[in-house]
C-alpha cells in the first residue's frame, strides 16, 4: 500500500501546476481533459482489465492496460509488488484535484464553500461504499453462502 500511497500523493500537484499554467496561457478547459485523460490511462493500466469498449475511438484510451494489480499473487517478485501499485496511484493521484478544479471554475465566489463540502461528502461516500462493496464481495462467508445457494 506504500507505492499506490506515495504515487498519488506525489502525483496529485503536478497536474495542478499544469492545469493552473496552461489556463492562464489558453484560457480553456484543455488542461483539465489533457490531465483526466492521462490519469484514466495510468489508473487503468493498474486496475482494469483488457476488455472491448463499445463507442468512439477515444474510448480506448482509458482501456489501454492489461490491470496490472491482477497480475500480483503471493509469490510476485518485490519490483512487481512495488511498481504495479505505483503506476495505478500515479494514475489516481492525477485524477485526484482536476475534477475539482473544472467543478469550482463554473462556480461564483459565494457558492465554493458550500460546493466544496457537497463535492467532497460525495466523494468519500462513494469510496466508502467502494471500500464497503470490495470487502463484502471478497468475503469468504458470503462466497461459501452463494457457492452453497447453487
Amino acid at each position: 500500500m506504500l507505492p499506490y500511497s506515495l504515487g498519488s500523493s506525489l502525483a496529485s500537484m503536478p497536474p495542478t501546476w499544469f492545469i493552473g499554467w496552461w489556463q492562464e496561457r489558453n484560457n480553456n478547459t484543455g488542461g483539465q481533459i489533457i490531465v483526466i485523460k492521462m490519469g484514466l490511462l495510468f489508473s487503468t493500466t493498474g486496475f482494469g482489465e483488457d476488455q472491448p469498449v463499445d463507442g468512439p475511438p477515444y474510448a480506448l484510451m482509458p482501456r489501454a492496460g492489461i490491470g496490472m494489480l491482477h497480475l500480483l499473487h503471493e509469490q510476485s517478485s518485490l519490483a512487481e509488488q512495488v511498481a504495479f501499485p505505483l503506476i495505478a496511484g500515479i494514475g489516481i493521484g492525477m485524477l485526484f484535484h482536476t475534477p475539482f478544479q473544472v467543478f469550482t471554475k463554473a462556480l461564483k465566489p459565494y457558492e465554493i464553500a458550500p460546493a466544496t463540502s457537497a463535492f467532497f461528502l460525495v466523494r468519500f461516500t462513494g469510496a466508502t461504499a467502494g471500500l464497503v462493496s470490495a470487502t463484502d464481495l471478497q468475503s469468504p462467508a458470503l462466497v461459501l453462502s452463494s457457492m452453497m445457494a447453487i
